[in-house]
């Protein structure tokens, strides 16, 4: 579903893989910076979209409403530069993603595992 009209999208479905490797091609192909770009320089960029969802949960404890639409761009922008930094750093993000979780389940003790 769409965030504005609410109604289901004709596409495929998204999967970590294919966003992954849709927005690094884009980047290689059509963002000029990106050949030049550290990893320092990403993880700034993504620094930058952190604290902007931040500063609308901030205002949001305030009492001020915030569009949903907003909230979910925010969150997208910070996917696409972690897709970005894990690339540069030839970093599996799936791999790690299941990785890492069963292991913060185990350290719990929750049955919960990818």
């Amino acid at each position: 579903m769409t965030m504005k009209t609410g109604k289901a999208r004709k596409q495929t479905p998204l999967t970590f893989k294919r966003f992954h490797a849709v927005n690094t091609a884009r980047a290689h192909a059509d963002i000029k910076h990106s050949h030049s770009w550290t990893p320092l320089a990403w993880g700034g960029a993504l620094a930058g979209e952190v604290g902007e969802l931040c500063n609308y949960l901030k205002k949001m404890s305030r009492g001020d409403k915030i569009e949903k639409e907003a909230l979910a761009h925010e969150i997208a922008d910070i996917m696409t530069y972690l897709s970005l930094i894990s690339d540069q750093l030839d970093i599996d993000m799936e791999e790690v993603i299941v990785e890492k979780f069963n292991l913060v389940s185990k350290r719990w003790g929750s049955s919960f595992k990818l």
